[in-house]
This record gives structure tokens, C-alpha cells and sequence, in this order.
């Protein structure tokens, strides 16, 4: 219940007590994705890309889906690990592929992060 509790308290604006609420959570149960979720979204807010990132790969590992691994790859770009997004995205190139409005996010963060070439040759295979 703890996760909830912690979104009641940034309902109301009190984004330490939720902090603190999310990190008992995760004491007592570390691999509770909603409160991984919301803690990398506080850390994210508060300009701590690097735990964000952190969390991103946890919650990743814990529910390998699209929209995790799109967010992982876009935190990755945020936080300056670019070889390692693009090795994320070849991953899933044909993914990308099948779905390309499904990685919008990720098409965009390789062409902002100076990866245009590869955004273009991606979308021409579309």
C-alpha cells in the first residue's frame, strides 16, 4: 500500500514524505514496480537523471516491456550514454520496424542526440 500512500502525498504536493514513503516500500518489497515507477518519475522531477536512469534499468529488468525498454533508451540518451541507446535500439530494430509509431520517443531521442542518419535509415525501411 505504500505506493499509494506516496500518491497521495504528491497529490498533495509533499514530494519528500512520498520519497521517503516509496523507499520503505521498496525495503520491504524491492521489487514492487509501481513504486520503482514512481520514484524514478520523482527523481526525474527532482534533476536526478542518473537515479532515474537507475531505476529505469530496474524497472526494465523487472518487466522487460516496449514502453520500458523505449524509456530506458531514452534515459540513456539523457544521461549521455549514447552507445549504449543505439545498442539498445538494434535490439530492437525490427520492433521499431513493425511499430514505428509505438517508438516515436526513441526515433526522436536518436535523431535530437545526433543520430539523424540512423533515425532516417530506420524510417526509409519503414
Amino acid at each position: 500500500y505504500g505506493a499509494y500512500l506516496a500518491e497521495i502525498y504528491l497529490m498533495q504536493g509533499d514530494f519528500l514524505t512520498a520519497r521517503e514513503e516509496l523507499a520503505k516500500t521498496l525495503g520491504r518489497s524491492p521489487d514492487n514496480p509501481t513504486a520503482i515507477s514512481k520514484l524514478m518519475d520523482l527523481a526525474e522531477r527532482g534533476g536526478d537523471q542518473e537515479v532515474a536512469l537507475t531505476l529505469a534499468e530496474r524497472l526494465f529488468a523487472l518487466q522487460p516491456s516496449r514502453e520500458n525498454r523505449a524509456d530506458l533508451i531514452r534515459r540513456l540518451f539523457e544521461t549521455g550514454r549514447s552507445d549504449r541507446a543505439v545498442e539498445e535500439i538494434q535490439k530492437v530494430r525490427s520492433d521499431i520496424l513493425k511499430e514505428p509509431a509505438a517508438w516515436g520517443s526513441v526515433l526522436i531521442a536518436l535523431r535530437a542526440n545526433g543520430f539523424g542518419k540512423e533515425a532516417d535509415g530506420i524510417l526509409e525501411e519503414i
